[in-house]
């Protein structure tokens, strides 16, 4: 579900879809309107537990690959919730209608994009801590044979006792993509954000020359490994940045 871009639109209101869907459900916010899917929060009317939905449209999809990539999460999921993984959260559910697929999953408060860079700032021990549950998640999936694929700030979970859960496993997405296709990389990768807090977590061994045919999926386990160190040097080294321009003008000065 997801082997190539889409050569169709979706300019359907979010909400005005779900209502017609989903009756029972109160759209509260959209997370990520992105190319690939649609990400919203919903409450249920019946007991306002919060929760998250991500949009497949089928029209964006082969529907022999989506069938097959469909399979694909319900086996990963089905090894998530047998093993009990920690620090992983399981897909709650997965349903489908006539025009596309959509799975829920528990709604938490922050990602690790935002609580990096929220006050007050996160102390050593703190990040610490974090890291060891970041890589007790990933081990664990590469024990499982799972590769997350898409390993990225925004896809790491935080509870306000900082606990650790990995969610949106990318088995839907490509392995590799073209380096000269930009276009692919916005697409499955990319982020719908515009501010400065952008990043890029993807590893460059994911990169085919143009022509060069895909390689063996299973790599991408070490693949997975150069994106957390990537998240844990953002963790490690946002107060540089943010306050990199401060520390030029206090240097001036002195």
């Amino acid at each position: 579900m997801g082997q190539k871009i889409s050569q169709t639109k979706n300019t359907l209101d979010i909400s005005v879809y779900l209502n017609k869907y989903y009756p029972n459900y109160t759209t509260e916010k959209i997370l990520n309107n992105g190319m690939l899917s649609k990400t919203v929060m919903l409450l249920n009317e019946g007991d306002k537990c919060p929760l998250v939905a991500k949009i497949f449209f089928k029209s964006d999809f082969d529907m022999d690959e989506y069938k097959s990539q469909v399979e694909k999460i319900k086996e990963t999921q089905k090894k998530i919730i047998k093993q009990s993984l920690h620090n992983v959260i399981p897909l709650i559910y997965m349903e489908e209608n006539t025009r596309s697929g959509i799975i829920f999953r528990q709604y938490i408060e922050y990602n690790l994009k935002e609580r990096i860079y929220l006050m007050p700032y996160l102390n050593n021990i703190q990040k610490i801590w974090i890291t060891f549950q970041i890589l007790y998640a990933v081990n664990d999936l590469t024990e499982l044979g799972i590769v997350h694929g898409d390993l990225k700030p925004e896809n790491i979970l935080l509870t306000s006792n900082l606990s650790v859960y990995l969610s949106d496993i990318a088995t839907y997405k490509p392995g590799y993509i073209s380096m000269d296709d930009i276009g692919n990389y916005t697409y499955f990768f990319g982020t719908n954000k515009s501010d400065s807090l952008k990043g890029c977590y993807f590893s460059p061994e994911r990169l085919l020359e143009k022509g060069e045919k895909n390689k063996n999926y299973n790599k991408i386990f070490a693949m997975d490994v150069l994106s957390v160190g990537v998240i844990i040097a953002e963790l490690f080294l946002e107060k540089n940045v943010l306050h990199f321009p401060k520390l030029l003008n206090y240097k001036k000065k002195n």
